[in-house]
């Protein structure tokens, strides 16, 4: 096959299928890699203390969570660049709806959501490997990840609520 015909066709995919291929091969090598780590030396012991493990592939698993973590900064830098930068003016909109105003309050959002949540975060030491860990700054950022995620997941469920309940739909119809 040359280049010419695979970019061909991918140009032909809708943004929605080329956007399902990619999820559904990330999800089979997400699944691949941690299926891999479970099956392979999992339960290989640790040389120094054989009480604890030391899975064979764990430098496999922590490339590809760096992989994806890179990637992901990436495209979301470039998207937000795209954003901000190529549009002419606020008032460029799409399907009525303000493109710009919209990226800017999600972006703003996030940043708010997660400095609240590194800010309320646990400087409470954890066992790790039978040790304490006491390093306040990742301590908090790793509360940081966790509740920004947890909090994320809410307001997730809550939209889709909204928008499975229909309140907007119905408001615009009552007006007619």
């Amino acid at each position: 096959m040359t280049k010419n015909g695979l970019l061909t066709r991918l140009g032909k995919r809708s943004a929605f299928s080329l956007s399902h291929t990619i999820l559904l091969l990330l999800v089979a090598l997400t699944a691949l890699v941690f299926g891999a780590f479970y099956a392979v030396g999992f339960d290989t012991p640790y040389v120094e203390d054989v009480t604890m493990v030391d899975p064979l592939l764990t430098d496999l698993l922590l490339g590809f969570v760096d992989v994806l973590l890179l990637v992901t900064v990436v495209v979301c830098g470039i998207s937000l660049y795209r954003e901000w930068r190529l549009r002419k003016s606020e008032a460029v909109a799409t399907s009525a709806i303000a493109a710009k105003k919209i990226v800017m309050g999600v972006s703003a959002m996030g940043v708010l959501i997660m400095m609240l949540t590194f800010l309320l975060g646990s400087e409470e030491a954890v066992m790790v490997n039978g040790e304490a860990y006491t390093d306040s700054f990742w301590l908090k950022l790793t509360d940081m990840f966790i509740n920004t995620a947890m909090v994320l997941i809410l307001v997730a469920i809550a939209v889709a609520v909204y928008g499975g309940l229909g309140l907007n739909r119905r408001k615009k119809h009552e007006k007619v």
